[in-house]
């Protein structure tokens, strides 16, 4: 797929593979708008992208928190016009077995405050795309054109 000039969002942009799929879009001549919770990752990950001659632009957002989400794209549709593609990458970990039992004792458990935050950022789909229609809730799932590409950079990540 061509993405030369075309803009394209990516969530989790600060690091990781967040960050490889930002800078494989880049290479290939696309703009970027980079999310993330991270403004110092975020400013790396900007760094790499402008040195390949593409607008890349950061913005400071939870992907667990629709209000910060919304905020966050209508600034990327201001300063960018629209969105051509947006790739929902956003997720945490938290180490954790729910129950962990050693010799018939409970040793430790995961909190709920960490299951919560698993839940919001990696199940919720409160992501929005902001079209010319209003908001449309946006699945975690990347769309069928943009696939290959994904794979590409995902392996270049690992």
């Amino acid at each position: 797929m061509n993405v030369q000039g075309k803009t394209i969002l990516v969530t989790g942009a600060g690091r990781g593979i967040g960050r490889s799929l930002a800078v494989h879009f880049a290479g290939k001549g696309a703009n970027v708008a980079l999310l993330d919770t991270n403004a110092k990752d975020l400013e790396d990950t900007q760094d790499h992208c402008t040195q390949l001659g593409v607008v890349a632009r950061s913005y400071t957002a939870n992907a667990a928190n629709e209000d910060s989400v919304v905020g966050a794209l209508d600034a990327v549709t201001q300063d960018f016009g629209g969105l051509d593609g947006l790739i929902n990458n956003a997720g945490i970990v938290r180490d954790a077995m729910l129950v962990k039992v050693k010799e018939g004792k409970v040793v430790s458990k995961m909190t709920l405050a960490d299951w919560q935050a698993v839940i919001d950022v990696n199940l919720t789909p409160e992501q929005r795309d902001r079209t010319n229609d209003g908001y449309v809730a946006v699945y975690r799932h990347v769309h069928a054109l943009l696939r290959d590409e994904v794979a590409i950079a995902m392996q270049r990540a690992a």
